[in-house]
């Protein structure tokens, strides 16, 4: 569960100033130090690291560099601490930091704090430490499950969660065993301003407005008007928390529902009102939302905003250095992000399980329910394949071959059936069937629905 972070610094800085800069700044929050003990009944606590901090520097080529990159993210021994790495690399040709803490005590607002304390501490300002510290606030949550609030938090995932039956996974292209991770990056063609101006428009965030394009993007992969999935928010709503370092991010279970002629505006203001009610009544955590309904973060989705907007680092322009990397381990983990050039969309998944074209189509589809959104007055009204994939689509066609319009495709499936028995029909994976093989099929299962009473105009769900 790493959160890794590699920066290409401004070759100008100084090294060692950097080097005590962070240790001033793990000085202040000192939580991060600690490792995880078990009691006599197997209990873990977190307990507190006492020893002094210490930063190094480490000098290399740039092949060394490279050599090292895929030996950086490395699993953390939760029993022995400490739950976080942090190197300052100098080479010839740049400086560069890298820094990796496990999600049991950090998350992206963690990350802005730290970062902007190691700022403080490198012009030379003094670094106060944080006063609601990690076990602070973990004292408190304990206090207040035993009071009403969890109870009344405990009714309202009731209410809205226990009666669920959905499982809303899409379903695999790929049946690997072993555990891959893989990343995928696509561009979401909507400006930020545009989007700005619909959500003011409709009253809601842009964290509603992405949650509920994914909400659709699922439902439309699992063939129905309904989605159930995960998304994540800060957990910061009390303002001791500004300068906290500690994982204080909240898994939230979402579920989105619409008909045929729910308004675009309908749908997002349920969708808001789901996601501010499960923020405020998160004192019943996701692990117990689980036991009420089939709902997990094996589908996740996370509105990121500007997380990754650091500005400067020590007041000088830096580089990000991608890492290939999963920090939830979901099956699929969406992530929104705003820069520069718009909205960004980074898909996490497990490619045993899914393919890289699913993916990508699967991110295209996001990209244009998002659009779709902003730009039409009905759910159903939104197309959510892509031009692209229209046009693909129509070029299966090929050339157009006359045929007899009074033919239905049963006969002329059976014409081919006749013509040419022996030829592939058929492939899915592994297996094949000729024409005759399916034609075969067909007529055994036509006679069991006709046994079961079923005739023209029945339903029938196969």
């Amino acid at each position: 569960y790493n959160n890794p972070l590699l920066l290409k610094l401004d070759p100008s800085l100084d090294e060692d100033r950097l080097a005590r800069a962070i240790e001033a700044a793990i000085e202040a929050h000192a939580f991060v130090k600690l490792h995880i003990e078990e009691d006599a009944e197997g209990t873990p606590h977190m307990v507190p690291g006492d020893a002094p901090y210490t930063q190094t520097v480490e000098n290399m080529d740039e092949a060394g560099l490279e050599a090292l990159k895929p030996q950086l993210i490395e699993p953390f021994d939760l029993h022995a601490g400490p739950l976080f790495r942090i190197r300052v690399i100098r080479t010839p040709e740049g400086l560069y930091l890298f820094s990796d803490f496990h999600h049991i005590i950090y998350d992206g607002t963690s990350m802005r704090v730290l970062m902007a304390d190691i700022d403080r501490a490198y012009a030379g300002e003094a670094v106060e430490p944080e006063r609601f510290t990690g076990f602070d606030i973990a004292a408190e949550e304990a206090r207040a499950r035993q009071t009403d609030a969890y109870g009344e938090a405990k009714a309202w995932y009731e209410e809205r969660f226990s009666a669920l039956d959905l499982d809303s996974t899409p379903i695999p292209d790929c049946a690997g065993e072993e555990v891959e991770f893989a990343s995928l990056d696509a561009a979401v063609d909507v400006a930020p301003d545009v989007a700005a101006r619909f959500c003011k428009r409709v009253g809601i965030t842009e964290n509603v407005l992405a949650i509920g394009a994914f909400g659709i993007v699922v439902g439309a992969y699992s063939n129905a008007r309904e989605a159930l999935f995960a998304t994540i928010y800060n957990g910061r709503a009390d303002l001791r928390c500004a300068r906290t370092v500690d994982m204080m991010v909240k898994t939230l279970p979402v579920y989105c529902r619409w008909s045929a002629e729910t308004s675009v505006a309908d749908y997002l203001g349920a969708v808001k009102e789901l996601v501010m009610g499960a923020m405020a009544h998160d004192l019943f955590s996701f692990a117990e939302v689980s036991g009420l309904a089939d709902v997990s973060s094996d589908v996740l989705f996370a509105y990121q905003g500007d997380y990754l907007a650091l500005g400067t680092v020590c007041g000088e322009p830096f580089e990000r250095v991608m890492l290939e990397g999963n920090a939830t381990g979901s099956a699929l983990d969406f992530q929104l992000f705003e820069n520069d050039e718009g909205f960004q969309l980074h898909v996490e998944y497990q490619a045993n399980r899914y393919s890289d074209e699913y993916v990508a189509a699967m991110a295209s589809c996001y990209a244009a329910v998002f659009a779709g959104l902003i730009g039409n007055e009905r759910v159903d009204a939104i197309e959510v394949t892509s031009p692209a994939q229209l046009e693909l689509l129509e070029s299966f066609h090929g050339a157009e071959v006359p045929y007899d319009k009074t033919q239905t495709v049963v006969s002329l499936f059976r014409a081919a059936a006749a013509s040419y028995p022996d030829n592939v029909a058929a492939i899915y994976e592994d297996d094949q069937l000729t024409y005759r093989e399916l034609d075969e099929l067909t007529d055994r299962l036509a006679r069991h629905l006709a046994g079961r009473g079923l005739g023209a105009g029945d339903v029938v769900s196969l």
